[in-house]
């Protein structure tokens, strides 16, 4: 045995179940099942029980906890469940300390561990709410990836560590950062690989049994346990909160500058798939609510990991069937081998995540993409074809690992297929030197005393990158499924052909001609429009200045049109749609001056840019001479089912009176014909003292009944002119003071598509002011209220600093706040990102901090 053998099999030896000490945040008494006296007792009783050890060792556990516990642990003693999990017993009172006791089965002796309890009386309402809109916000994620960046985000703010981080196995028991949330102050781990020997086999197989495990403090001196006599054996203690910790992983922690984590377990399919890590660079202790929050937590997200990466398999396999699918539409089912090479090979080979392919058919060979000779393929065969079909490996076959050829390829992993009789195709993948990243180097330090060989923790976590050489990346379960499936094809479609029905591809191609002749009808009719426009407008305007602002305004009109549209592909637009969009410039002062009623309905695409010109061309003019001139103008605009069609009213008040004796623009000339002219409609322009009073009247050959049409209630037009996203393309790091986790995670994804690089979120006062001496903060987005406490404080810290904040809450806008922050803008809940943009910008630019 070697050295590193040697040393590997003493740390998984290491009797991490029986460390003999517990962490000092608990008290843990050991109790003899059939006698009910004391067997064990860590050191620290007199603190929690007020009385010594040597007190308690022997005597009856009853005098202890008292008849009702006593009762309650009876009967865990009979729960079968009670040697896999830790059992809620209820809660005990020594002088005025209040404890919180749980239990389990160890062996032969009952575990009772006993820890302060943290519980107020609106804790269970709002611990079921909080575990309620968890599950919701797990079971939203639709994709791994999705899941596990959420999750961290998510646990981040709930738990208050430093860092949290997914840890993935892999095939060898290394392992990878996948997703992170990190705002430690600390150098990232996020995609680096930790050595298998950092997590040694016990430590998975504890892991495997409990799903969750705490070190409070890695700097504070352990507490021992004491039995009642010396023959009794070591006390297993493997599921326990209290466990001590092995010294070998205080070492290991300590050398990363983590004085306390926690881990929650993370099993896939019967499976260890990896772990949640938190970190915290001081100590930490979880309260049990949040405990009580994770339990269920991480239930849940195995079960939804589970379903997800089942989801993701199924469409991996879904993707392979297809293509062996395809090769029997294409090729028959009597298709042969030959057939399918002299197509394309290139998307089966992309599938296999491979570079190359080489293909034996009646002892000729084909290559495609980037393979090895003939002559170097022939002498793995036998081996590899030996007593299967299909054989893999994710490395050079080890008669020809010292080829030079197999180097010149920078090939290593291959895949072999037994396709009958001689024939064979093999599949090849590059090598991944140099794609290892790893946290620190990850050597084995081996510490020898004279008797054993340890290995010692690691002291640097940096960044250190490994050149792994003659390697492929593994092949997946799914990739041997597509092999075996591709070799069962060409065995029983050896000697069958069969003609290929191509009936769906002239159906798909049918298809795609109407489509493009009505795309390229549409596209005519556009350009005619604009070089119409183009006239009109120079024949209408003296200067080329006028000529100019005037074209491109009504360009900009048909493209937003066009852009409706688009948005809906042949469908008809929502003539509401079109109208807010040609009113939103106008509504930047006052959304109020704008008013809708009566049912909705859409018009054709194609006749979307010429309704929208119209309207465009009403705007304008009442911008200029009507309603919108005036400070207390506005418009009303109604729609009524009359006769076959829709009558639309736009109504100017509070403008000046209308002039009927202004001489006609194009503006006037387009408005009283397009719509007869295009539309087949009526146009009635009513010049009254009032203002502009004017009736389109649209028949129902040009509208669609596809929209509700009994008076629907329409949504008003925005506010605000939308800013446009980003503001810029990096704005800096956002403070978000917000203890609804929810909330949190969708204000920060809307602070982000605002332009903020980073968002630090705090769910309470003490940890927003912590950011805010720690980090470079250039805004604040703060909810008013946060449970017993407002981010008052937070605030003042700011405005002390001139950082530029709002105010968030659900609490309505006239909300009040202390004399010296009346001056901060308030955003009412739910926020929105248009409202919040607005905000943003405003407070940025009067705050003279230039956006990029």
């Amino acid at each position: 045995m070697t050295v590193d053998d040697a040393a590997l099999a003493e740390c998984d030896a290491e009797p991490i179940h029986i460390p003999g000490v517990i962490q000092q945040n608990g008290c843990l008494v050991g109790v003899d099942p059939k006698t009910f006296t004391v067997a064990y007792v860590s050191e620290n009783a007199t603190d929690y029980l007020g009385r010594a050890p040597a007190d308690l060792l022997g005597t009856d556990a009853g005098d202890i906890f008292g008849s009702d516990l006593s009762h309650a642990l009876r009967n865990v003693m009979q729960v079968p469940a009670a040697s896999t999990r830790r059992v809620p017993v209820g809660r005990l009172e020594v002088g005025d300390r209040h404890l919180e006791v749980q239990a389990f089965l160890s062996d032969t002796c009952l575990v009772v561990e006993l820890e302060p309890m943290t519980y107020t009386p609106w804790a269970d309402a709002e611990l079921s709410s909080q575990i309620a809109e968890l599950f919701q916000l797990v079971n939203q994620q639709t994709t791994v990836d999705a899941l596990l960046k959420t999750s961290v985000r998510w646990l981040e703010v709930l738990s208050g560590y430093d860092r949290v981080m997914v840890y993935r196995f892999k095939q060898d028991w290394s392992g990878e950062v996948v997703a992170e949330r990190n705002n430690s102050g600390h150098e990232d781990f996020l995609n680096l690989c930790f050595p298998a020997w950092d997590i040694p086999t016990q430590a998975r197989e504890i892991m495997m049994r409990l799903p969750m495990r705490m070190i409070v403090d890695a700097r504070a001196e352990p507490v021992p346990i004491r039995a009642a006599t010396e023959g009794l054996p070591p006390l297993d203690i493997s599921i326990a909160h209290l466990r001590g910790v092995s010294p070998v992983h205080l070492q290991y922690l300590h050398n990363m500058g983590v004085q306390a984590s926690m881990t929650l377990s993370i099993i896939v399919d019967g499976k260890l798939w990896g772990i949640i890590s938190f970190h915290h660079y001081a100590p930490m202790i979880p309260s049990p609510r949040t405990r009580a929050v994770l339990q269920p937590f991480i239930e849940y997200f195995n079960v939804k990991l589970s379903q997800l990466t089942q989801i993701e398999a199924g469409a991996a396999r879904e993707k392979a069937r297809q293509i062996l699918e395809d090769l029997r539409k294409h090729h028959g089912e009597g298709a042969s081998l030959s057939d399918f090479i002299t197509g394309d090979p290139m998307p089966l080979i992309k599938q296999f995540r491979a570079q190359g392919m080489a293909v034996r058919l009646s002892g000729n060979w084909q290559a495609f993409g980037r393979t090895m000779p003939a002559a170097d393929i022939e002498p793995m065969l036998a081996e590899a074809l030996e007593s299967r079909s299909v054989y893999a490996v994710d490395h050079r076959m080890t008669e020809a690992s010292l080829n030079p050829t197999w180097a010149e390829a920078k090939l290593a992993g291959t895949l072999v297929m037994a396709l009958g009789g001689d024939d064979v195709a093999v599949v090849f993948r590059e090598e991944i030197e140099g794609q290892i990243r790893w946290a620190g180097a990850p050597d084995k330090e081996i510490h020898h005393d004279g008797a054993t060989y340890r290995l010692s923790p690691r002291g640097s976590f940096s960044l250190y990158v490994e050149t792994v050489k003659h390697r492929s990346e593994p092949w997946r379960a799914i990739d041997i499924e597509l092999a075996e499936g591709l070799a069962s094809l060409f065995l029983q479609s050896e000697q069958q052909r069969q003609r290929v029905e191509r009936q769906f591809y002239e159906d798909r191609d049918r298809q795609q001609r109407l489509m493009i002749n009505e795309l390229n009808h549409r596209v005519r009719n556009i350009l005619a429009l604009i070089r119409s426009v183009s006239r009109q407008a120079r024949t209408s305007n003296a200067s080329l200045e006028s000529y100019s602002a005037a074209l491109e305004h009504r360009i900009k009109a048909l493209a937003v049109a066009h852009n409706l549209s688009n948005d809906t592909a042949l469908a008809n637009v929502n003539l509401v749609e079109i109208i807010g969009t040609e009113l939103a410039p106008y509504a930047d002062r006052d959304a109020s001056r704008f008013t809708v009623s009566g049912p909705s309905k859409a018009i054709r695409p194609d006749l979307c840019p010429i309704f929208a010109l119209v309207i465009h061309e009403l705007s304008t003019n009442a911008a200029k001479y009507g309603a919108l001139s005036a400070p207390e103008g506005r418009i009303e605009i109604s729609f009524e089912e009359i006769g076959n069609g829709l009558q639309i009213t736009w109504r100017e008040i509070g403008g000046p009176p209308a002039d009927a004796t202004r001489e006609n623009g194009f503006g006037t000339v387009l408005i009283e014909n397009a719509i007869p002219f295009e539309l087949d409609g009526r146009v009635d322009l009513s010049f009254a003292e009032t203002g502009l009073i004017t009736t389109l009247w649209l028949p129902d050959e040009v509208l669609s009944t596809g929209l509700p049409t009994k008076d629907q209630a329409i949504a008003q037009f925005p506010n605000k002119m939308t800013p446009t996203l980003p503001l810029a393309t990096d704005l800096g790091t956002a403070l978000l003071v917000e203890d609804n986790y929810a909330i949190a995670l969708d204000s920060e994804n809307m602070l982000r598509e605002i332009g903020f690089s980073e968002v630090l979120i705090a769910s309470n006062v003490e940890r927003g002011l912590r950011f805010v001496e720690r980090a470079n903060v250039v805004f604040g987005v703060l909810d008013m209220h946060l449970g017993k406490e407002t981010s008052f404080p937070v605030a003042r810290t700011l405005m002390d600093q001139d950082i530029p904040m709002i105010f968030a809450t659900g609490y309505g806008s006239d909300i009040r706040r202390p004399p010296d922050l009346e001056h901060i803008s308030i955003v009412t809940k739910p926020v929105e990102l248009d409202d919040l943009a607005q905000h943003v910008a405003h407070c940025l630019t009067t705050s003279e901090k230039k956006l990029a």
